[in-house]
C-alpha cells in the first residue's frame, strides 16, 4: 500500500452504513450506474465495432456449437439454434459475472482508496454490467431466432422477467462471495477458471437434460445452474411455465445464494483494507 494514502474502504460491517444490501444499492444507485456505464465504455473503447462485439462474440460461439452438435454430431434437438441461444446467453451472463468478480475489488483498489463507499457495490456493478449485455443479446437474438424456428409466442414467455430477476439475484450472491474471497486468497481466481468449464458441461445448455444418463440426471437436477437453464428453455423454447419443482428451485437458490453471499462478504470485508 502506498505510504501517505488514506484508505477509506467502507466495509459491509461499518456502523455508519449498517444497511442491508438493498439499502446500500438504493443509496449508491448513482455510483452504481456510473460504474456500469464506465465498464461498458472501457470494454469497447477504441474498438471499431464498439458494442456490437457483445453480439458478435456470442453469435460466433453459437455458430461453433451449432456446427459441432447439430451438423456434425446430429444431436437431433428440435429448434436447436433457439435451444442454444436460450442456454448460451444465460450461461454467458453467469460465467462472465463470476469470472470478472474475482478481480473486481483489486481492479478498483485506487477508487476504493479515494472514495468512501460500500465495497460490495463493486461486485454488484459487475453483475449489472453483464446483465446489460444479456438484455442486449436477448433483444437482438431472440426475436430473430424465434421467427426462424417458427416458435409461437405464448403467454408463458412473460415469465421471463421474473426468471431474469431470480437469475440476477442468484448471480449477485455468488459474485459477492467470490469477490471478497478471491481478493483475500488469489488462488480462488485460478480455481474458478478451472471449475467453470466443468460446470458448463454439467449444465444442459448444448444438450437437453433427458439425453444424460438417468443417474447423472439426478445429480444435474440438484444444480442451480441446471434449474435456471431448464427454466429458460421451458419459457423461451417450449412456451410453457417451468414445473413447480423447477420454479421452487430457482427461487430457493436465488434467496440462499443472496443471503449466503452477503453473509460471506460481511464476514471477510473488514480484511480488505489489509489486502489493498
Amino acid at each position: 500500500m502506498e505510504s501517505g494514502v488514506k484508505v477509506r474502504v467502507i466495509s459491509a460491517d461499518a456502523s455508519a452504513l449498517d444497511l442491508n444490501l438493498w439499502g446500500e444499492i438504493v443509496r449508491y444507485r448513482a455510483l452504481l450506474a456510473n460504474l456500469v456505464v464506465r465498464d461498458l465504455r472501457l470494454k469497447y473503447r477504441d474498438a471499431f465495432l464498439g458494442f456490437l462485439w457483445s453480439l458478435v462474440l456470442p453469435l460466433f460461439t453459437m455458430l461453433v456449437y451449432y456446427v459441432a452438435f447439430d451438423l456434425i454430431l446430429h444431436i437431433g434437438v428440435p429448434n436447436f439454434i433457439a435451444f442454444l441461444v436460450a442456454g448460451l446467453l444465460s450461461w454467458n451472463f453467469f460465467a462472465a459475472s463470476v469470472t470478472s468478480s474475482t478481480t473486481v475489488i483489486v481492479d478498483n483498489a485506487s477508487l476504493l482508496r479515494k472514495v468512501a463507499f460500500p465495497s460490495q457495490i463493486l461486485p454488484v456493478s459487475r453483475v449489472l454490467f453483464h446483465f446489460v449485455q444479456l438484455l442486449l443479446g436477448m433483444l437482438v437474438f431472440l426475436p430473430v431466432i424465434l421467427f426462424l424456428s417458427n416458435i409461437q409466442p405464448a403467454w408463458a414467455m412473460l415469465s421471463l422477467l421474473p426468471l431474469l430477476a431470480m437469475h440476477t439475484l442468484f448471480t449477485i450472491g455468488v459474485v459477492l462471495a467470490l469477490s471478497v474471497v478471491a481478493t483475500l486468497w488469489r488462488d480462488v481466481k485460478h480455481l474458478t477458471e478451472m471449475i467453470l468449464p466443468l460446470l458448463f458441461w454439467m449444465t444442459p445448455i448444448v444438450y437437453p437434460l433427458e439425453r444424460a444418463p438417468e443417474p447423472i440426471q439426478v445429480i444435474f437436477q440438484l444444480s442451480p445452474l441446471a434449474a435456471y437453464a431448464i427454466a429458460y428453455q421451458d419459457i423461451l423454447i417450449r412456451g410453457r411455465l417451468p414445473t413447480s419443482a423447477v420454479m421452487a428451485s430457482i427461487v430457493a437458490w436465488a434467496l440462499v445464494s443472496l443471503m449466503a453471499g452477503y453473509a460471506i462478504f460481511r464476514r471477510y470485508s473488514t480484511r480488505l483494507v489489509e489486502e489493498l
